[in-house]
């Protein structure tokens, strides 16, 4: 099996088995089974969708971020123009899972134990309390946004709310959580992003030829 990259992602589960991280991919009505971790999956979609390298789209992000006086992230989405996926724990682990926070319908809790209802009705179990969860999809639905801007030919009105420009799924999680967002609340403008990019990746270049 392989990547649909014409498919949205829903979910990347991680599992063992015979010894080996393999990850189970959640699409709408189907999945598929790949016989690696999650991260190598992560790296392959944002080399697919716009030839980003993670460690660079990371360091990029965190420069955007910072300038717009928001605390340093640890959780770093994988964000791509057509949709976002963030970590539930560490982004390098073997059994991190991702999940796109625009997928994500109810987040509901058994006892001390929460779990995460996609818009498939597909659900599983999350160990990250429910406050930080809803945290690190805020910040996704930034990177998203900042990515779906970067790429695309026509801008929005300023005043446009991001639910409308990510085309999100409704849910009233999410709705909430971006009820008081708009277009131009997200970090930096058109252009910043690929600029931030291109000065890190000259810079790791100049390095790399130094070090020869």
């Amino acid at each position: 099996m392989t990547i649909d990259f014409e498919k949205e992602i829903f979910a990347i589960l991680p599992f063992v088995r015979d010894d080996r991280t393999h990850s189970l991919i959640i699409y709408q009505d189907y999945c598929s089974l790949l016989p690696q971790p999650p991260f190598p999956i992560i790296k392959q979609i944002l080399l697919h969708f716009h030839f980003y390298e993670y460690a660079l789209f990371k360091d990029t992000l965190y420069h955007l971020f910072s300038q717009s006086n928001i605390k340093r992230q640890y959780k770093i989405p994988c964000a791509t123009s057509e949709y976002s996926l963030l970590p539930l724990t560490n982004a390098t682990k073997k059994d991190t899972i991702w999940v796109n926070p625009g997928k994500i319908m109810t987040l509901s809790a058994s006892g001390p134990q929460l779990f995460i209802e996609l818009h498939n009705q597909f659900s599983f179990p999350c160990l990250v309390e429910s406050r930080r969860l809803k945290q690190t999809m805020l910040i996704s639905f930034l990177a998203h946004g900042i990515i779906k801007r970067e790429h695309s030919y026509q801008l929005p009105r300023a005043n446009t709310s991001l639910t409308e420009f990510l085309e999100l799924s409704f849910s009233p999680l999410t709705n909430h959580l971006l009820e008081d967002l708009h277009f131009h609340d997200l970090p930096g403008k058109r252009g910043s992003f690929s600029l931030i990019y291109q000065d890190l990746y000259a810079e790791e270049s100049q390095q790399k030829m130094r070090q020869k």
